[in-house]
């Protein structure tokens, strides 16, 4: 019997770089919907009504705010649970008939007021077999030690890039993880409440664009944060220098980082994986570090 290729494993091992590849948006809805619904595109899942589906998209092509679904938790009653992002707002038992009009008329500063730390993991499995199992074994580990913190973890439908499960955003910070360990569980929950980022998995912020992703990750080899505007100057379409100062160690540290633009080879999901089928696509890197005191 032929075992299947898991398109997160074929990355690993080809040693495919995280960083820079977190996906972009400028707000985000988290929605709770009974994940025995969820479609392998999230907007065609059972049940939807059809006004909510064209508010979704509108959200995503005219405000760049993107969806993401999370498990409804209980009995489905057809009430469900919308947290709005960067707004760190929640509002719940909101009747799923209702929802396309909260979502269009709800101010910035309606809702409850969100404080906990929230770790979405994809465990997407109708979409790809990857999300499924690896992105289950990391909900457990970081429930597990998520016990007695104040944060919260929730499945989640995909978070952009297949092979890189398990993948994960925390709220607020959009930070962006992949290719997550069970062992890294309590790092991960460390980072959420406040401390450095993971480094290791990080793939960026979903705040950021993907050159002030990696300007984020140069940092974080520093053991530090931006805490800077990133002053971005592109040389053609193939490299930009990245300048901007960042808090290392309680103290300034001014970074220029040169990055070029490469194209990847890649099998971005497991129906790719099954029929061998590679994928050409363009990202920055980081190409060179230079610091100054």
């Amino acid at each position: 019997m032929t075992t299947r290729p898991y398109c997160s494993t074929i990355a690993r091992e080809a040693r495919e770089p995280l960083a820079g590849t977190a996906s972009h948006a400028r707000g985000c809805v988290l929605f709770s919907y009974p994940k025995r619904m969820w479609a392998r595109q999230a907007l065609d899942s059972d049940g939807l009504p059809a006004e909510l589906v064209t508010r979704f998209s509108r959200l995503a092509h005219e405000q760049d705010v993107v969806t993401r679904f999370v498990a409804h938790e209980g009995p489905w009653h057809e009430r469900v649970e919308i947290t709005l992002y960067p707004q760190g707002r929640r509002h719940r038992d909101v009747p799923l008939a209702d929802a396309a009009r909260l979502l269009e008329t709800a101010r910035p500063d309606e809702g409850e007021i969100l404080t906990t730390p929230v770790i979405a993991v994809c465990t997407h499995g109708v979409r790809d077999r990857c999300c499924a199992l690896f992105g289950l074994e990391i909900v457990h580990a970081l429930r597990t030690h998520a016990r007695g913190s104040e944060v919260e973890v929730r499945e989640a439908s995909h978070l952009g890039g297949d092979r890189f499960a398990p993948t994960a955003i925390v709220f607020p910070s959009g930070h962006t993880y992949g290719h997550l360990d069970p062992g890294d569980a309590g790092a991960l929950i460390e980072a959420a409440s406040g401390a450095l980022p993971l480094a290791p998995r990080f793939r960026g912020s979903l705040w950021r664009d993907p050159l002030a992703q990696l300007a984020d990750v140069a940092a974080l080899a520093h053991a530090g944060r931006v805490s800077s505007e990133i002053d971005c100057i592109e040389d053609g379409a193939s490299h930009a220098t990245l300048r901007f100062a960042a808090e290392v160690e309680g103290r300034p540290l001014r970074f220029e980082v040169r990055c070029k633009r490469e194209r990847r080879s890649v099998i971005g999901d497991c129906r790719n994986a099954d029929a061998q089928r590679h994928g050409s696509i363009s990202l920055w890197a980081i190409e060179h570090v230079e610091t100054h005191g």
